[in-house]
């Protein structure tokens, strides 16, 4: 896999709403009058993927987290919700400067779990200090039980498609995302010509379990370093 696209998370990031019965000791924060959910992410839980791929969460910052890559030092990604604000990947760093809807409501990474929602944005933002723009859209398809090495688990099935409007430039995700690990089980991808690819999830380590030592946690990610001044 392309490494230059791990961030789009995705990115960001993702559509997932829920019932009226998702709550905390879910970890998320539920919305019930709005209808709209964001992963509840702890410091130092961590998701390990059969192609190597490994995560964890190295801070939080008011709505802000940001993410590290345990196998490969000094990338990382923050996020706001669902919402990709920042990253570093490739000595490329991307940093936000807005995220607008294209029509009317708000986008502040608390999102929908309900099959058929859509979520049409514009975000912009600098790589390396060059403008970027691209448009993108998130839809729920649906929901599904599935199972991979980690076990078995109700997901919430998300694709994600993006374009840059003026090199042409698209990319394409779709998550089978589980509420209760905070994170996708299973993930198909596409980044501009690049090979098609997937990973699974094979285990998910909880705070509750010990987590990610500290020291494992500042890789040299240059968006904590940032924080720290």
């Amino acid at each position: 896999m392309n490494r230059a696209r791990v961030h789009y998370l995705s990115a960001a990031l993702l559509i997932l709403s829920g019932c009226a019965t998702l709550s905390a000791d879910r970890g998320a924060e539920f919305d019930a009058e709005e209808g709209s959910y964001r992963p509840d992410w702890k410091v130092g839980e961590a998701w390990h993927y059969d192609d190597g791929y490994a995560v964890a969460v190295a801070a939080q910052e008011g709505d802000k987290t940001t993410f590290v890559r345990l196998d490969q030092k000094g990338e990382c990604y923050k996020r706001q919700g669902f919402l990709l604000t920042d990253s570093y990947v490739e000595d490329v760093l991307r940093t936000n400067k807005s995220i607008t809807p294209q029509a009317s409501g708000k986008v502040d990474g608390r999102l929908r779990l309900t099959p058929g929602y859509l979520l049409n944005f514009t975000r912009e933002f600098t790589a390396n200090g060059v403008a970027r723009k691209h448009r993108s859209l998130f839809k729920v398809e649906g929901e599904e039980e599935i199972l991979v090495p980690a076990g078995r688990f109700k997901t919430y099935v998300i694709v994600w498609n993006t374009i840059n409007p003026v090199s042409g430039w698209e990319g394409f995700e779709k998550w089978w995302y589980s509420v209760d690990l905070k994170h996708y089980i299973r993930m198909e991808y596409r980044y501009g010509l690049t090979a098609a690819g997937s990973r699974v999830l094979v285990k998910h380590t909880p705070v509750a379990e010990g987590g990610v030592s500290p020291s494992a946690l500042h890789n040299g990610c240059p968006l904590l370093e940032a924080s720290r001044k």
